[in-house]
């Protein structure tokens, strides 16, 4: 058979890469955490940190208003939007935060809240946390088990990566017992991070 006859093979196809971009309150933490789990799973997601920081209702502003612009964007075919927007916090003493959880949820921004802050998660990956605690030794738990104040070490990068399924497992623990004492959703100590960590790793 000669060249020009032989069948041609269709390149394979590819699924596009799901995008998430993400607002979080802390600038040294929280990107080198989520920039630590897009090289993990860069193949199948795309994970853009937006570069402001603040308040849990300023970050969700910004959310609201960067998920307008790309949705305008694509009914004028001028690029794509991302395919969820998140938005990261802890709950420390923020007064506005029921205000900014309800704009997002009317603006189908996801958020994902510590409290009384992100250290708690990191703590669920070795420990369970069961009591009330202070965002002060929630840090300083973080700190000593970690061996880290700001940014993760790569030893501590990778633990998390790791133990993810064990720090899940005490985090919805932690739900069911505020559902079976009585405690509003969300109360002191919980974190719905597992929820973003999921949906990047879908």
């Amino acid at each position: 058979m000669s060249r020009s006859l032989r069948p041609t093979r269709k390149p394979a196809t590819l699924p596009p890469k799901r995008r998430i971009l993400i607002f979080a309150e802390g600038e040294a933490t929280e990107t080198a955490y989520f920039t630590h789990l897009h090289r993990l799973h860069r193949e199948r997601v795309i994970i853009v940190l937006d570069p402001r920081h603040g308040t849990p209702l300023t970050l969700v502003r910004h959310a609201v208003d960067e998920r307008e612009r790309c949705l305008k964007a694509e009914r004028q075919s001028r690029g794509a939007g991302y395919d969820e927007y998140w938005v990261v916090v802890d709950v420390d003493e923020h007064p506005n935060l029921a205000e900014a959880l309800e704009l997002a949820q009317s603006n189908s921004i996801a958020v994902a809240v510590s409290n009384p802050c992100i250290e708690l998660w990191f703590v669920l990956h070795s420990t369970d946390q069961t009591a009330f605690i202070h965002r002060h030794d929630a840090q300083a738990a973080s700190k000593k088990l970690y061996k880290f104040e700001k940014r993760p070490t790569t030893e501590a990068l990778d633990l998390f990566v790791s133990a993810f399924p064990e720090a899940k497992r005490r985090a919805e623990k932690l739900d069911a017992l505020h559902r079976d004492n009585g405690s509003p959703e969300g109360s002191n100590p919980s974190t719905s991070i597992p929820s973003l960590i999921n949906s990047i790793t879908a």
